[in-house]
């Protein structure tokens, strides 16, 4: 059974201009997050831009995964979808590319009221697909939330490993830790990066920052001082993490096209995003470039 602990980092999908997955890139940016020392590679969750593929190409991203990997680290693959049936494909041509744990959003786009729809689909989905499985909180894409109380009941059941925390509400987070109860093996991963070293220090098992992706390093170093229990140093690095978050947070770009361009000038792909979402204008460029400057990233 995978114990995911340490920094996994939401792997980005490099893309050619006409938007189709750039294998080559992928495969210089997991060895660059390999390098840097993470503990598991995360395909296809938001920050992979996992709506903007074909299923073929999914499965590629993951296959990809699983062969620069070569059994170092474990190959999460997120299988978001619009409805249970779809899930359970995407989850099984996931398991066929080699994953060795499925990541699960609730289906987006219905508002699932009751917290039994959302308990079903979970159950549903690991009942039809024999992996184990991370319970993915993101209210922030699918509107739709999943209660503290859903997520501990789910933990009972074994194939369910993790949950990964993407709301920004620490006051869930630090309910979840406490509520943890007899599964002590069941991961809680910090979704939101600005909250990370908080987290770890109150118990968290590890974080899932999209930033890991331009400074996988730096990322481990907060875990490992967090690790240490050094409070100044987790803060120090948490400090660094939160500044490098502005290259997608320019006003003239969209969060994944900003992160996208610093690759780029990272030379680990090009700057290209899924369409509808904006690559960064001349001002953000500049904006990002100087912060790199910065950080010596280039």
């Amino acid at each position: 059974m995978i114990e995911l602990k340490g920094i996994v980092p939401p792997v980005a999908t490099p893309m050619n201009a006409d938007g189709s997955v750039d294998l080559e890139s992928l495969r210089k940016l997991l060895q660059h997050l390999i390098r840097g020392g993470v503990h598991a590679l995360f395909v296809l969750g938001s920050t992979g831009e996992f709506t903007m593929f074909t299923d073929e190409e999914k499965a590629r991203v993951v296959e990809t995964a699983v062969d620069v990997s070569a059994g170092r680290l474990p190959v999460l693959a997120g299988v978001g979808e619009m409805s249970t049936r779809r899930v359970i494909n995407a989850a099984r041509d996931a398991k066929s590319a080699g994953a060795d744990a499925l990541v699960l959003l609730l289906p987006f786009y219905y508002n699932l009221r009751h917290e039994k729809e959302k308990k079903q689909f979970f159950l549903q989905v690991a009942d039809a697909v024999e992996l184990p499985m991370i319970i993915y909180e993101n209210p922030h894409t699918t509107k739709l939330s999943i209660a503290v109380e859903t997520v501990m009941e789910l933990s009972e059941d074994g194939r369910f490993i993790a949950t990964k925390d993407s709301s920004g509400d620490m006051r869930r987070v630090q309910t979840l830790l406490m509520l943890r109860g007899k599964r002590k093996d069941f991961g809680i991963l910090q979704g939101s990066e600005e909250l990370i070293g908080m987290s770890l220090l109150l118990g968290a098992d590890g974080g899932v920052p999209g930033i890991a992706n331009l400074v996988p390093r730096l990322a481990v170093k907060l875990y490992e001082a967090a690790q240490k229990r050094d409070i100044a140093r987790t803060l120090e690095i948490q400090k660094q993490i939160n500044e490098l978050r502005g290259v997608y947070l320019q006003e003239d770009s969209s969060v994944y096209g900003g992160l996208k361009y610093a690759l780029s000038l990272a030379g680990l792909c090009k700057p290209y995003v899924g369409s509808p979402l904006l690559a960064p204008e001349r001002k953000a460029r500049e904006n990002i470039r100087k912060l790199l400057k910065k950080y010596r990233i280039v």
